[in-house]
């Protein structure tokens, strides 16, 4: 969580890909998410400037804008002053939004590829992961600390990076030729550095799950990849922040900026991260994580477990647990090769209940599902039901949905839709549910009730407090819950009936977390005192005060529940959990030491008081042509055009700051031709009407060119002879998701004109018309298996009437899909693809076959048949212009293309994944980080029909190998395949692709 945009790098590297190949190159494609964008268009917006920042907020939020600007500023001035890159880039004000939605995250993205950098920070949040994981309470201003040092870190650009993006706009920043272990690392260091007290460097379970995965181990460069699946939060945040605190302990933080300097000035950016580590700090990166790695040995050696504390089962990777008074117990959680599972046992250990959280077949109660995505689990009194909130999708829209489980019968309901707010727990008789509500920078003590759906606030928090796992005492009069106040966690009790304070278990000097009850007058919790590794288990006693540690784990222990006298909790072995006991002791045991007590601000409250040093330079209503007419990049771009000319132009594009219009611009000039030939071009793209976005682009182009005389040619042709061509292209259409699902309706219209072409059967072709697309995703993964359970269907039709088409005829493109993936015994790790297509050109006159199927849709590296034929040529459709082309892939038939109008595909598919996980951070000492992920292999058959008497029919196996370079997935695979049909010839084929 609180990470940059997860689709920024890969956007990145291809429009570097497209500035490199062809000049400036952007897209007139908005890259908020649709449900930040709609949020935006839902709301009136307000722009406050300060010193340093540009913050975008909703008129509602006033009030909590100006504290976020009070605190965020704050930030923003430390991170410039660590900083040693200081030009008109370096200290632009920086752009932040801040959205009324529940989002759960927040990003900043790069300046590149004419659009420049932004932060999105949400108001509000309803995960418990970022207090109880992460030591964030869901406060957007640590949050946007993070952020801030990202977006502070794209801007430390010098050199030649400085000097093309003053010359053309954002084009792109050098600081992304560095890994994101190090951009996630600096940014978890700050988070912490610039709020003390808050973050997860101080936060015991980030320290244990680090040392617990460890410990006895020797690191490299591949545990700081984003690609290592051993930690689900990701190993570029964990050990990429233990790595930059190392750095920063033992050569100064002013080394890690001294390293961004070096990467400002960067032109071969991606490449020799090892020498820029050596400029910055005098040794390479290798031999800096080689003294990490030593370091880290040290520090954190194996431990044994205590010998009363005893392993019950073991837990997954990422796990949430509760028990029930009489022993019952539930466990919700996922694995490498586990999807996310709810397991329900019994006093006696057995096992009544195992579901599935993830439905596939709409009506669908939970379309996403994760243990990290779900609250605190809570039985009933009686142990008939189990209740929970989950972070699901809406059609829009993230929801935290309250979840009730009937244990007798499996029934899985949904209570209420929209808690917007974090998990809790239900009242013994079952007839509430307390849970933390979202209110901005609050998060108030609410209560719903389950028969009406009525939700009262019990607790109004004060802003800046944040109250979170809210637990019912088993007699239902009190309320345990964690508070957050900005400076550190508190256990408080509340009574259940009025609100008020009853006691504050702790001071909130050492950090605590996740209170729930032993009995009616004593409480478990978390707490850890300054310099223990990781949390241990607690217990206070309420009638006393007096508290005393419990557990002594050997790295972290979590999640602590009593029941029947004992005390389990989920123990971190490596990168796993083990379900852990030991016995818990009577209340006459417990030390003397008193446990300090604290007051807690009560409701009414009076509202944090707005930073009156906060320096306001205006504040005003924004409107969407705020920077819309200012280009964020304009410079060349260049094309090859005909046979042997080529064309320079100038591209521009622009935005207004939250991206309701989004434009581009483009005109070219054709040079070496006896008559010069031009070409304009326009992208437009408007989100006033979010969730849907409308998308216009057109594009015209006359060409002249004078090709090259054919050696030992019959006929010499004439001097004069030059090709003229005209080319028009016209698209609108409007776009919607639907739980995530696309859903497309636009109009195409495409023209070529090359009068007088000898190379052409018709001079004039054209076709026009509407088009759909709609497509159905479904599906339950695994981090080691990828989709272990899935369900896909996509429809696409284009018509093109006679009357916009050159064909003569009207002509229909139809094409349905259905594909399902499901898991096969013995291993949870292969899995079985079973797929049905169809496709079908109609309209088409004298028995023409305009529809290719096979012979492309892959990056061939090589390939052979054998026996050896004569070459197949492609499917050409002379009456439509060159770039409208009618193609379908066919496993087996990749270098063999077929002619027909329609096709029906039987696929079936067998994979089998063989994990390897290992990488550096820097390659062969220059190249940039490299990472090998797995060897698959697989095997699959296909069977093809037009309909008629022709059959086509294929099977083979592959072996493809995944790994990245610089964290681009890159796939190489070998593919032996026979054909049954047509020619039954063997093929061997070597292709590269993107994933």
């Amino acid at each position: 969580m609180t990470e940059t945009w997860g689709g920024w790098r890969g956007l990145v590297g291809l429009g570097l890909f497209l500035l490199g190949a062809g000049g400036c190159a952007t897209s007139e494609q908005p890259l908020l998410p649709d449900d930040v964008a709609t949020a935006l268009a839902r709301t009136p917006m307000r722009r406050l400037e300060t010193a340093s920042l540009r913050i975008y907020y909703p008129e509602s939020r006033r009030e909590q804008a100006y504290r976020f600007a009070g605190g965020v500023e704050a930030c923003a001035l430390a991170l410039k002053a660590f900083s040693q890159v200081h030009n008109l880039i370096a200290d632009r004000r920086m752009t932040l939004i801040l959205p009324e939605l529940t989002f759960n995250n927040a990003f900043a993205a790069p300046p590149f590829a004419g659009y420049q950098p932004v932060a999105v920070v949400p108001t509000y949040g309803t995960l418990d992961t970022f207090s109880l994981e992460l030591g964030l309470p869901q406060d957007p201003v640590p949050i946007a600390c993070h952020e801030l040092t990202h977006y502070v870190q794209f801007q430390q650009i010098g050199g030649l990076g400085l000097v093309l993006n003053v010359l053309f706009g954002e084009t792109y920043s050098p600081q992304i030729g560095l890994d994101s272990w190090f951009f996630e690392g600096l940014a978890v260091y700050y988070e912490t550095r610039l709020r003390p007290g808050v973050g997860r460097l101080a936060w015991p379970y980030w320290h244990g799950v680090f040392a617990a995965g460890v410990a006895g181990r020797q690191l490299n460069g591949g545990d700081l990849s984003a690609l290592n699946r051993d930690f689900e939060r990701g190993h570029q945040y964990l050990v990429g922040s233990q790595f930059v605190r190392f750095l920063a302990e033992r050569y100064g933080q002013w080394r890690l900026w001294k390293l961004i300097d070096v990467q400002a000035r960067a032109i071969f950016f991606p490449l020799w991260v090892n020498v820029r580590f050596w400029q910055a700090y005098d040794k390479s990166l290798s031999t800096l994580i080689d003294e990490f790695a030593a370091d880290v040995a040290a520090r954190h050696p194996l431990v044994e477990r205590p010998a009363d504390q005893r392993v019950i089962s073991t837990a997954g990777t990422n796990a949430r647990y509760a028990r029930a008074v009489d022993g019952t117990e539930a466990l919700l959680l996922a694995d490498h090769d586990t999807p996310p599972r709810l397991i329900v046992r019994g006093p006696g250990g057995d096992v009544r209940l195992s579901l599935n959280l993830i439905d596939l077949l709409p009506p669908r109660r939970l379309k996403i599902g994760a243990p990290q995505l779900t609250g605190p689990l809570s039985f009933t009194a009686d142990g008939s039901a189990l209740y929970f909130t989950a972070l699901d999708l809406d059609a829009t829209f993230q929801a935290s949905r309250l979840v009730r489980v009937d244990l007798a019968t499996a029934a899985l309901t949904i209570i209420c839709p929209d808690l917007r707010g974090a998990g809790g727990s239900i009242s013994p008789d079952g007839r509430v549910y307390a849970f933390a509500r979202a209110d901005g920078d609050r998060h108030d003590l609410a209560l719903l009730d389950i028969a009406t759906g009525v939700i009262r606030v019990l607790v109004k928090a004060a802003a800046g407090y944040f109250i979170s796992l809210p637990r019912y005492s088993p007699d239902g009069k009190r309320i345990v819950a964690t508070v957050a106040d900005g400076r550190g966690f508190r256990i408080v009790v509340f009574d259940a009936a009025s609100g008020a304070t009853l006691t504050t278990l702790t001071d909130g000097r050492n950090p605590v977390h996740d209170g729930s009850w032993a009995d009616n007058d004593r409480v478990v919790y978390l707490s850890a005192a300054v310099g223990d590794r990781g949390f241990q288990v607690h217990l206070a006693d309420l009638r006393t005060g007096r508290s005393r540690p419990v557990t002594r784990a050997p790295y972290l222990a979590f999640q602590p529940q009593v029941a029947r006298g004992t005390l389990r909790f989920l123990n971190r072995e490596g990168w796993r959990w083990t379900l852990d006991e030991v016995s818990l002791p009577p209340p006459s045991v417990l030390n003397p030491d008193p446990a300090p007590v604290a007051a807690f601000p009560q409701a009414p409250h009076a509202t944090a008081a707005i930073d009156e040093a906060l320096l306001v330079l205006s504040d005003q209503p924004y409107h969407a042509t705020d920077h819309l007419f200012v280009p964020l990049l304009h410079g060349p771009t260049f094309t090859a055009t005909g046979r042997q000319a080529f064309a320079l132009g100038l591209v521009l594009a622009g935005n207004d700051r939250l991206q309701f219009h989004r434009w581009t611009l483009t005109g070219t000039y054709q040079f070496a031709s006896a008559r010069p030939g031009y070409g304009v071009g326009f992208g437009y793209a408007n989100r006033l009407l979010a969730p849907y976005t409308l998308t216009l682009t057109g594009m015209f182009l006359s060409l002249h060119d004078v090709p090259p005389q054919p050696v030992n040619a019959p006929v010499p042709r004439p001097q004069d002879y030059t090709l003229d061509k005209r080319q028009r292209q016209a698209n609108v259409d409007m776009t919607r998701s639907f739980y995530g699902n696309p859903v497309t309706l636009g109009f195409n219209l495409t023209e070529d004109n090359q009068p007088g072409e000898p190379t052409v059967a018709v001079e004039s072709r054209r076709v026009a018309g509407p088009y759909l697309h709609t497509s159905y995703t479904a599906a339950e993964s695994t981090a080691y298996a990828g989709a272990r359970r899935l369900l896909y269907a996509a429809a696409d039709a284009f018509v093109y009437p006679a009357t916009w088409s050159s064909a003569g005829s009207t002509l229909t493109d139809l094409r349905g899909e259905i594909t399902a993936v499901t898991p096969l015994p013995f291993s949870r790790r292969h899995r079985l693809l079973l797929s049905v297509s169809g496709r079908a050109v109609t309209g088409l006159q004298n028995g023409m076959r305009w529809l290719q199927v096979g012979g492309g849709g892959v990056t061939t590296l090589y390939t052979r048949r054998s026996p050896d034929g004569p070459p197949v040529p492609e499917v050409v459709a002379d009456p439509l212009p060159p770039n409208v082309r009618f193609f379908e892939p066919l496993w087996g038939y990749e270098d063999y293309p077929i002619a027909t109008d329609r096709i029906v595909i039987a696929n079936a598919a067998y994979r089998y994944p063989f994990i390897i996980d290992w990488g550096s951070a820097s390659a062969l000492g220059l190249l940039p980080s490299f990472f090998l992920r797995q060897v698959n292999l697989a095997f699959f058959g296909v069977v093809a029909s037009d309909g008629q008497a022709t059959r086509h029919a294929a099977a083979g196996g592959s072996l493809s190998l995944n790994f990245a370079i610089a964290e681009l997935p890159v796939s190489i695979a070998y593919q032996l395949a026979r054909r049954f049909e047509d020619d039954r010839a063997f093929v061997h084929l070597v292709r590269i692709s993107g994933n």
